[in-house]
């Protein structure tokens, strides 16, 4: 069940939900049979047949508007989860863990000023904490609290995308421990039309940063997934314009 209202103030517009949902665990989670070894001699399984459907409640409230060549837009989140869905490791297998609280603010400005630049910067601020257990009112593991991208567009006869991301304030147990690296990313486009053909490069990762955006903690020992290197990509693209109005 949803309920929406919003209201218009001319400059800007407000408007308010509220909603109601669930999260049915998947076929593998309950009964995903593969025996993977214990380094016992036995064997185990992850699956557990006894999950739930994980549900929550959400409240959202937003403000957004803007003028001529800008735009921007304000959402403040709250949702309470039960019976969330996660891998236990003090188990080895997915479990009904309890219960969680969702806070967040994300904001977003676009500016798109004559002439062929464009400019968007968005934030948020995401902020999930058990609500019971040892680990209450901390961060859940592997979410970053701060995430900040900044995208500029040129458009001439050459187009240019940059994007750059700043993310931080992530854990990788839920204990807060062991915290992860914050990293800066930058992404890089450059494309050029030739009648309906477009040729493009893109460049992920252009400064090649090296860190570790998820881990898992297991007895006490700290395990990281890297994330992906500096990568290019040569792209092209055809479009059929074949009876196209001017």
């Amino acid at each position: 069940p949803r309920l929406g209202a919003s209201m218009d103030f001319g400059a800007a517009t407000a408007y308010l939900q509220l909603a109601r949902a669930f999260k049915a665990p998947t076929l593998d989670q309950r009964f995903d049979l593969r025996p993977l070894p214990d380094f016992a001699g036995g064997t185990f399984t992850i699956s557990n047949p006894e999950l739930v459907s994980q549900r929550s409640k959400n409240v959202e409230l937003g403000l957004r508007g803007g003028a001529n060549a800008f735009a921007w837009e304000a959402i403040g989140y709250l949702t309470t989860v039960d019976d969330e869905i996660d891998f236990d490791v003090q188990t080895f297998r997915y479990a009904n863990i309890g219960r969680s609280r969702h806070r967040g603010l994300e904001t977003m400005l676009i500016a798109q000023p004559a002439g062929p630049f464009a400019v968007r910067l968005t934030y948020a601020w995401t902020r999930v904490e058990a609500l019971e257990g040892e680990n209450r009112g901390r961060q859940l593991k592997n979410i970053a609290e701060h995430v900040a991208r900044l995208g500029i567009d040129v458009r001439t006869a050459i187009d240019l995308h940059v994007e750059v991301e700043h993310s931080a304030s992530r854990f990788l147990d839920d204990a807060n421990q062991f915290p992860l690296d914050g990293a800066t990313v930058v992404d890089l486009r450059l494309a050029r039309a030739f009648g309906d053909v477009t040729a493009a490069v893109d460049a992920r990762n252009l400064f090649d940063r090296q860190y570790a955006p998820l881990g898992f903690l297991s007895i006490d020992t700290p395990f990281f997934y890297p994330a992906e290197g500096r990568s290019l990509a040569f792209t092209l693209s055809w479009q059929s314009r074949k009876g196209a109005r001017p």
